[in-house]
């Protein structure tokens, strides 16, 4: 073999052995890649899991937080109604008093009224 054919063999060698780790590189790149999308994959359905158990929670605090508004109010509204018959029972109470204090004086008006056109 001669000079030449030996420098020739080592720079195909030389070559083969660069093709070789650019390959390998290739594929350490490729399965990083894999990788990483696998756990952007995975970042993602951990992410969306994490907004539906949130969007449940805060769900389930503004169903409590209407629910005992809800209970507020009407407790509320209760006791208002429960005030207004209260006046109300008392605006009657008093209305009945003054009547019945009237009410001699308003028969006697009758029968003076009724007597009166008999009279005539």
């Amino acid at each position: 073999m001669d000079r030449r054919s030996g420098k020739r063999v080592r720079t195909e060698r030389f070559e083969e052995d660069a093709l070789r780790e650019i390959l390998k590189i290739e594929r350490q790149a490729q399965g990083i890649i894999t990788d990483a999308e696998a756990e952007a994959q995975r970042i993602v359905i951990t992410a969306q899991q994490r907004v539906r158990e949130l969007k449940a929670k805060a769900e389930a605090e503004a169903e409590g937080h209407a629910e005992a508004a809800l209970g507020q109010a009407t407790s509320e509204i209760e006791q208002e109604a429960r005030a207004i018959q209260e006046q109300a029972e008392q605006d009657a109470q008093l209305w009945l008093g003054e009547a019945e204090k009237h009410c001699d004086e308003a028969l006697a008006y009758i029968l003076d009224v009724i007597a009166l056109n008999e009279l005539r």
